[in-house]
């Protein structure tokens, strides 16, 4: 007994401090003479002792019952356990690994590709070699690999017009009752020649056919150059490997339409998953395939079907959200095109300028009713604050303009300042002389500055006098880009680091004036700029009239312009 007990005290180890050995002694002597097999019967005794057994012993659940997201894979040590039972998300990392293949330097792109060749099987539409040659296909390594698709065997298309990059995608077109066996070779983007790259993925997406399932697609591949292939577990894809299994087939077996096509591979629905085949390579320089369409109902005019590839999908790494799920700021509204986020969750700070654009409806400012209008105290109202304040520019919100000065403002017709009707306001400036502007949105009623927001703004009327005299300037500051026409009169100086400036070029009249920020005319939008703020709430603009002159020269301001919004809200 005196055996046992200090085989037990070594076996717990740092467990077995006083108290511990008095209960192992006093157990001991309760057990004393009793057969071996029956004071410990199982592998995990109970009682008292038994706990510290366990504490030293016992295992979470194997990390087998652990399914791993996509982009990772199971390791491979058989034995791996989670930190507890059942396993939960923080045994990620023990009982998966990351897939390389997922990773930006290993994956393979056409959308930002240049086709370098278009002439799939000598069809066209392009002219030249064979094939379809894309150029930079692992854009984020330093493979600097392009990709050289060429048919093998006779090729027929309904319409090679399709064939090529579309969105995200590489298509090309294939007639119905017709196959062909294309190779796809990664060769060196300087001398053509064929190059080994590492395993990655590719996939086929939309794999449909049409109604009663005719011209349905079909793609085998040499076994032996995949790794493995990934479906759903409702995939719309039947999987045949031939009896020797050198080759696997893939059968589309359900009708589909343009209107349920992919338009992003990293942002699927369910049912564009369930048509979509995604293999890992492995590392290879080329591979083969043969595309499959089947034969169509008796009578028809040929017709074709869309083969679509890319690199990676949300089928097999981390989708991303569709910009659609982004919600834009004030100001700000959703582009239409169907683009995705960074990530599986989009954000203002990483998906705002792909995702929305400022909204042309948000800066159509009201400038019809002004508050005070006497600015630097110079009027043309007095005994009121020495600014110019414009109510309810749009709901919640004023806009206060006041000078920065020294120097100071130096009107030549004072009585010109405030609106003209059409969202626009003006304001008169003496010739050969400048000072600046400070424009501060506020909530209406308050001098509380307003939270930021994206907007546009528009200086207009930029011209000048006879021989550049009394020539318009001005430097805004702050803002996020400008827009001008083709055939702008307005030059853009660069001042170094300091801000450009936008000057006059041409000489203007009273006639040519803008009269409605929504109906300029061709002339009216040369003379202007139209500045993009995405997220402020005050900024500063200079205005100078240089090279001397007569009297004083008007500048007129707004909010959004045709020049940005022709084709917008």
């Amino acid at each position: 007994m005196r055996n046992v007990l200090a085989c037990t005290v070594a076996a717990v180890g740092v467990y077995a401090d006083e108290n511990f050995v008095s209960l192992l002694q006093t157990k001991a002597e309760v057990l004393k003479g009793t057969p071996k097999a029956e004071i410990f019967p199982n592998p995990y005794p109970s009682g008292p002792i038994s706990h510290l057994f366990r504490k030293q012993a016992a295992q979470g659940a194997p990390c087998s019952s652990f399914e791993c997201p996509v982009g990772y894979k199971a390791v491979t040590n058989a034995s791996a356990t989670c930190a507890g039972t059942p396993c939960v998300p923080t045994d990620l990392h023990t009982c998966c690994d990351w897939r390389q293949e997922c990773s930006p330097t290993r994956t393979m792109h056409v959308a930002n590709s240049t086709i370098l060749r278009n002439n799939l099987g000598g069809l066209g539409p392009g002219s030249g070699d064979e094939g379809i040659l894309l150029s930079n296909v692992f854009p984020a390594s330093d493979l600097n690999v392009s990709l050289l698709i060429s048919a093998v065997t006779n090729y027929k298309a309904n319409n090679v017009t399709k064939n090529g990059i579309r969105g995200d995608f590489l298509e090309f077109n294939l007639r119905t009752n017709s196959k062909v066996t294309i190779t796809f070779i990664f060769v060196d983007q300087n001398t053509l020649q064929p190059k080994q790259v590492p395993s990655f993925f590719m996939n086929f997406f939309d794999m449909d056919g049409m109604q009663n399932l005719y011209g349905r697609e079909i793609i085998t591949f040499n076994q032996a150059d995949i790794i493995e292939d990934f479906l759903t577990p409702d995939t719309h894809v039947s999987t045949e490997r031939s009896a020797g299994g050198t080759t696997v087939t893939y059968n589309a077996t359900q009708w589909g339409a343009i209107e349920d096509n992919p338009t992003h591979p990293l942002s699927m629905t369910d049912l564009q998953r369930d048509r979509t085949v995604g293999l890992l390579f492995r590392s290879l320089s080329q591979f083969s395939a043969t595309f499959r369409v089947s034969k169509q109902p008796r009578g028809w005019k040929f017709n074709g079907r869309k083969m679509m590839f890319s690199g990676s999908s949300a089928l097999v790494c981390p989708g991303n959200a569709m910009c659609e799920t982004m919600e834009c700021p004030d100001g700000w509204k959703l582009r239409m095109g169907g683009e995705v986020c960074q990530g599986a969750t989009c954000t203002v700070e990483n998906d705002l300028n792909t995702c929305c654009k400022v909204s042309c409806g948000g800066s159509n400012f009201a400038f019809n009713q002004i508050a005070y209008n006497n600015l630097d105290n110079q009027g043309p109202e007095s005994g009121v604050p020495s600014e110019m304040r414009f109510s309810n520019i749009r709901p919640g919100k004023d806009l206060v303009v006041t000078a920065d000065v020294p120097p100071p403002y130096l009107p030549w017709n004072v009585v010109r300042n405030g609106p003209t009707g059409g969202g626009l306001f003006r304001i008169n400036l003496k010739v050969d002389t400048d000072f600046s502007l400070n424009f501060k949105f506020v909530n209406s009623g308050t001098d509380v500055a307003s939270a930021p927001f994206g907007f546009y703004f528009s200086v207009l009327d930029l011209d000048e006098q006879l021989e550049g005299k009394g020539r318009e300037v001005v430097v805004p500051h702050g803002w996020d880009a400008y827009t001008v026409t083709p055939t702008t009169q307005v030059n853009i100086m660069q001042n170094g680091d300091a801000a450009p400036s936008f000057e006059s070029s041409q000489k203007g009249t009273f006639e040519d004036n803008p009269e409605n920020m929504s109906d300029l005319t061709q002339l009216q939008m040369d003379r202007a700029v139209t500045f993009m703020y995405e997220n402020a709430s005050t900024f500063q603009v200079t205005l100078k009239a240089v090279n001397g002159g007569d009297a004083g020269r008007n500048l007129y301001f707004g909010g959004a312009s045709p020049i940005v919004c022709a084709d917008d809200d």
